[in-house]
């Protein structure tokens, strides 16, 4: 195996709103999102930004990275219609 640059560019394939809080860094309600990046691995991450109008499936997302409050960057998405 070896490490490749991917584009960050993605397709949401699921999501689900959990209106439950399990960690302090993630307050209810909250969105967690499956993609598929451009190159074909899937990743769970969470949607920053807008939501999608309707379904989220297929929505077109990029890659982002969000430093949470105890200072850990994490990858996240966001739309590309709000880029």
């Amino acid at each position: 195996l070896q490490w490749k640059p991917v584009s960050g560019l993605a397709k949401i394939i699921s999501w689900a709103i959990f209106h439950k809080q399990y960690l302090p860094a993630y307050p209810a309600p909250y969105n967690v999102i499956a993609v598929k990046l451009q190159e074909g691995p899937v990743m769970i991450s969470n949607l920053e930004g807008g939501h999608p109008k309707g379904s989220w499936i297929n929505s077109d997302v990029h890659l982002v990275y969000t430093t949470m409050p105890d200072g850990v960057i994490l990858p996240r998405f966001r739309l590309i219609a709000e880029s």
